[in-house]
């Protein structure tokens, strides 16, 4: 009997060093990842994924120590995400993708929502060039903030000297300033509570990008370059300005406040796949992203990011993966419209998260 037992394992092992050679390096091509060649005619891929990092999932202890210990008000914290890809390839040399990510990030004191989607065209050139042409943006729910500190952050970006401050017992405002002669205080009562409204905040971006790659036995490197131009849309309000007593109103701008821009940006980068023991197939990426902002937005200009993921192929047609991606400075350029005159000092941190998923090819 135990002989027959170690029989079966040996033979799965052969299978499974056998079906390892002929993994194809373009199996787990199922995102917007740049690459050269495309994948089989009516062939497909579809994948879910999932992304998150907290107190418990911060390998690199970035979340924690680029921004709890610095403590910006409105620095960005725990970051949730699904995720759902697909690929099709419509002839021998050309396929379609689409990607739908739904995030969410805390945000100061709160946590806002965002959706998230790429879609792009390939058409390869005997899989050594490609070029890309896509559509991608993010849209994001609209937000009340209502924490105090939060609201004070937007009013001292326009007047550094000026706050609020809540009194609950007496149902109060009190609006707050800084003098050459000393401090202001003016108090209004309240028939709800202030806040600060987020609204109409979406981006949408078209792109080209173009890929040299060529496939070996054991790996497949490729470079790319991308240029996109981006339109940006959002809106700030307050209820605040219908308690504003007289002699306080710069304490805020002209309302509503109109973030909508445009921009463009130049990506340039490398990655790859290897063929790797036990059935994986391992894919890093590098890429600089520089970016062409408005007179007095340009805080941080660009953003280095990194990418690494591991897949398991369980079958030849079910992909397990686990990865993870490194952002120097965070969120820049990756959700656009987050991106603003009152928010871009925030930009200047290090962050990332973990992903795990599933991959289904046919």
């Amino acid at each position: 009997m135990k002989k027959s037992r170690y029989i079966v394992l040996v033979l799965l092992i052969l299978a499974t060093i056998s079906y390892g050679k002929e993994l194809p390096l373009y199996a787990s091509i199922v995102k917007n990842y740049p690459a050269s060649m495309v994948i089989p005619k009516w062939s497909g891929r579809i994948g879910i994924n999932f992304g998150k990092v907290n107190d418990t999932i911060d390998v690199f202890n970035f979340r924690e120590s680029e921004i709890g210990s610095k403590g910006d008000t409105l620095g960005i914290g725990d970051y949730d995400h699904y995720s759902v890809y697909t690929n099709l390839g419509i002839s021998f040399d050309s396929m379609i993708s689409g990607t739908y990510l739904h995030r969410f990030i805390k945000y100061g004191h709160g946590t806002v929502s965002i959706h998230s989607y790429d879609v792009f065209f390939r058409k390869s050139f005997n899989s050594v060039f490609s070029i890309d042409v896509g559509f991608k943006g993010n849209i994001m729910d609209s937000k009340k903030i209502t924490n105090v500190n939060d609201i004070n952050f937007y009013i001292r970006k326009h007047n550094p000297n000026a706050s609020i401050e809540i009194d609950e017992e007496n149902n109060l405002i009190w609006f707050v300033k800084q003098e050459e002669d000393g401090e202001k205080r003016a108090a209004v009562y309240k028939s709800e509570d202030p806040y600060i409204s987020i609204y109409n905040s979406y981006d949408n971006t078209k792109y080209i990008r173009f890929s040299i790659g060529k496939a070996y036995y054991n790996f497949y490197p490729n470079v790319f370059i991308e240029y996109g131009k981006t339109k940006i849309h959002g809106k700030i309000d307050t209820n605040l300005k219908y308690y504003v007593p007289e002699g306080y109103e710069d304490t805020l701008p002209s309302l509503p406040v109109n973030l909508n821009r445009d921009e463009q940006y130049v990506k340039i980068g490398i990655n790859t796949f290897i063929r790797t023991p036990f059935n994986t197939l391992t894919f890093l990426e590098y890429y600089y992203l520089t970016l062409d902002r408005d007179k007095g937005l340009g805080y941080e200009h660009y953003n280095h990011v990194f990418r690494a993921e591991i897949n398991y192929f369980a079958t030849r047609h079910f992909v397990f993966f686990i990865g993870g991606i490194y952002l120097h400075r965070q969120l820049n350029g990756i959700i656009p419209f987050l991106y603003n005159k009152y928010t871009q000092t925030t930009f200047d941190h290090k962050y990332g998260w973990a992903e795990a998923g599933l991959i289904f090819l046919w």
